[in-house]
């Protein structure tokens, strides 16, 4: 689904997979809502739902990075929120 949206929302070529590519994680716990953001967040979260998420995560950027080669983009960008990731590995 990612992959998807890679090339929906960038200037990577629909069919042959090729050019640049920016992506935007958006982790969904927030300590608290700013008020220009349009994604779902939860506040106060069970740590351990976070953890789970975080690991979905992990597993589906190799299986992205496995499948980047096969399509040809260049990945420019990747944003997380700082607050979230912290202390994570």
């Amino acid at each position: 689904m990612a992959l998807q949206s890679v090339t929906r929302k960038s200037r990577v070529h629909p069919e042959t997979g090729e050019g640049p590519a920016g992506i935007y994680v958006h982790i969904p716990f927030c300590q608290s809502k700013c008020p220009y953001c349009s994604f779902v967040s939860y506040q106060d979260m069970n740590v351990s739902v976070q953890n789970r998420y975080m690991q979905a995560l992990k597993h589906q950027a190799h299986d992205m990075a496995g499948q980047q080669t096969s399509l040809r983009f260049v990945l420019r960008s990747l944003i997380l929120q700082p607050e979230i990731t912290k202390g994570r590995k």
